[in-house]
C-alpha cells in the first residue's frame, strides 16, 4: 500500500500543561514523546491507561471528528506529520460505552460488519475504538478480514482494542500505554496474548490458581 496517511505524532513540548490536570495526569499522555505509525496500529492497555483520549486526540487533530466533542483538550498539544496523499474518506467509531452514554447515533447507528463491509469503500484513514465490543470471537475473526480488505485498498488503521484476535494482525504496531508510559511491544509480549493462551492450553491449572 502507499505510505500511511500518518506518519507520527508527537507531544508539543513548547506548549506549558499541568501534570495535575486531566488529560496529563494520566502517566501514558504526560510521557508521551513520539509515536510513528503503520498501515495498522493498535493501542493496548487497562481501563484509564489514555488509549480512547489518545485515539480521540488524534481524531480531533485530523479532523476527523470535530475538537468540541473531545474530553480532553490533548488535541491542541499534538503535532502530526502526515504525508501528501490524502484519504478519500475518514471515519470514527467511538467506544461503545461513551457512545450508549452520549446517545452519539450517528457514530454506533449502524453495526460494525455493516460498517466495515458496506459503508467503508477503502483509501480511508479509520479509528476505530475497542471494535470488538459485542462481538463473538468468530465475528471478531470476519471483522479482521474486513479490516485486511481496506488495508489492501490502500487504508490506515488505528485501533484500541483489548482483543487479542485483532491484535494478532501481521506487522501491526502495537503500543502498550501503563504507568510507565507508552512504548512498542510485540504480540507475544502483551498481556492479552499470554493470559489467553495460558487459559487455552493450561485452564485446569489457571482455574485452580484462580478459584483456590
Amino acid at each position: 500500500m502507499n505510505p500511511p496517511f500518518l506518519k507520527e505524532i508527537a507531544l508539543d513540548c513548547d506548549l506549558p500543561f499541568d501534570e495535575q490536570t486531566f488529560p496529563f495526569s494520566i502517566p501514558a499522555i504526560r510521557k508521551l514523546k513520539s509515536l510513528t505509525f503503520s498501515a495498522v496500529t493498535f493501542f493496548v492497555g487497562e481501563n484509564g491507561t489514555g488509549k480512547s483520549t489518545l485515539l480521540e486526540a488524534i481524531g480531533a487533530k485530523l479532523a476527523i471528528i470535530r475538537s468540541e466533542e473531545t474530553h480532553s483538550v490533548l488535541h491542541q498539544y499534538i503535532r502530526s506529520g502526515r504525508t501528501y496523499i490524502k484519504p478519500d474518506e475518514t471515519h470514527y467509531l467511538p467506544d461503545a460505552f461513551v457512545s450508549a452514554r452520549n446517545n452519539l447515533r450517528r457514530q454506533h447507528g449502524e453495526p460494525l460488519m455493516g460498517l466495515l463491509t458496506q459503508k467503508l469503500s477503502g483509501n480511508g484513514l479509520y479509528l476505530f475504538d475497542e471494535p470488538e465490543t459485542s462481538l463473538s470471537p468468530s465475528r471478531q475473526l470476519n471483522a479482521l478480514i474486513a479490516m485486511h480488505k481496506l488495508v489492501k485498498r490502500n487504508s490506515q488503521l488505528i485501533i484500541a482494542t483489548q482483543s487479542p484476535i485483532f491484535l494478532a494482525y501481521p506487522k501491526a504496531k502495537i503500543y502498550k500505554l501503563d504507568s510507565e508510559g507508552i512504548r512498542e511491544i510485540w504480540y507475544d509480549n502483551t498481556d492479552h496474548h499470554r493470559i489467553m493462551k495460558e487459559t487455552m492450553n493450561y485452564p485446569d491449572e489457571m482455574l485452580r490458581v484462580l478459584l483456590k
